[in-house]
């Protein structure tokens, strides 16, 4: 297991995330060139300036999950959730936040399995994935992200491979190789998308070829579009979204940013390049479609880019420290 790839791509996606996350709504009701964002930090409370993962629940609190412990902020204040006491939590290799529709949080970690937030008590309950194999229990429990699709089901993706509940039978069922026998064992998956046509797409740190779930034959394939004899763009995926227009995007960690049209089974590969109305770096962090339907590339460091489909081209947002403010390439 390559730990400090691995760590060193969750890092920058999540905290480029979080960026973008937060500035996203300002720079589309803004329409003036400069954009300026408010900024959490110690000393407003927050536990730690690295900034890992975060999500907004139904009551508006806003979770945080940094280097040094999980925070809820309200607006005013930021409660921590620390290693200690009842919380029993292990929050210095969290991998993402989410939150099912029940409106439980989960945590992913790395080596410790998931975590699930009690409301009630507030306080969290621990979940593993046991084996008697001390390697392969390693392996299962360092999650890398966990889903919840359009029907409910509960997906968790891990150094071992991919995980779906079964909720009949009360257990995990493991698929740790595609039936194209692709072997996912350490060959660290990433990311996972369920498209808005309800495809289960997993894309890996190691390999730059999507997996789908296809499920009548009950396991992943290579996705190649209509035209079989596609082969990767990338060597990597880091970030995987379909948008509202019927387009498959994702982004590598050095070969920018790739979109597929199901309708025309095209593929297009969009590249760095020292254009100003190009992207400004090849390693994508996140893809993002807001609410109107706008295309946002958060990338590390090239700043965040929103993608014009008219032109086929990217306008970008680059942090100004001087003056706490993004200020746009145009």
């Amino acid at each position: 297991l390559h730990h400090s790839d691995f760590n060193r791509n969750m890092r920058f996606s999540r905290a480029l995330l979080v960026f973008f996350f937060l500035l996203s709504t300002r720079i589309v009701l803004s329409q003036k060139p400069h954009v300026r964002f408010d900024h959490i930090g110690v000393e407003q409370g927050l536990s730690d300036n690295v900034i890992i993962d975060a999500i907004q629940d139904n009551k508006g609190d806003i979770w945080i999950a940094t280097s040094n412990g999980l925070n809820r902020y309200d607006g005013r204040t930021c409660k921590v959730y620390s290693t200690s006491g009842n919380d029993l939590l292990s929050l210095d290799h969290v991998n993402n936040i989410f939150i099912d529709h029940n409106k439980k949080l989960w945590i992913s970690t790395f080596y410790k399995g998931l975590y699930y937030y009690n409301e009630e008590t507030e306080n969290f309950k621990h979940l593993i994935f046991p084996d008697t194999n001390s390697t392969i229990f390693n392996y299962k429990n360092s999650i890398r992200q966990i889903i919840e699709t359009s029907k409910h089901e509960m997906w968790a993706l891990s150094v071992y491979g991919i995980a779906r509940y079964l909720p009949q039978s009360k257990r995990w069922k493991w698929y740790t190789k595609s039936l194209d026998n692709f072997i996912f064992t350490r060959n660290n998956g990433n990311c996972m998308r369920e498209t808005k046509d309800s495809v289960l797409i997993v894309g890996f740190l190691n390999n730059g070829n999507l997996f789908y779930f296809d499920k009548k034959q009950d396991g992943f394939k290579i996705f190649t579009g209509k035209n079989k004899q596609h082969k990767p763009i990338t060597k990597s995926v880091i970030s995987i979204m379909d948008d509202s227009y019927g387009n498959l995007w994702y982004g590598s960690d050095e070969a920018g940013l790739v979109c597929y049209n199901y309708k025309a089974d095209s593929w297009k590969n969009y590249h760095a390049n020292k254009a100003v109305d190009s992207l400004q770096s090849n390693e994508i962090a996140n893809i993002f479609e807001d609410s109107q339907k706008n295309l946002w590339i958060g990338t590390v460091n090239g700043g965040l880019s929103k993608f014009d489909r008219n032109k086929k081209a990217f306008s970008t947002f680059q942090h100004d420290r001087s003056e706490e403010r993004c200020r746009e390439r145009v």
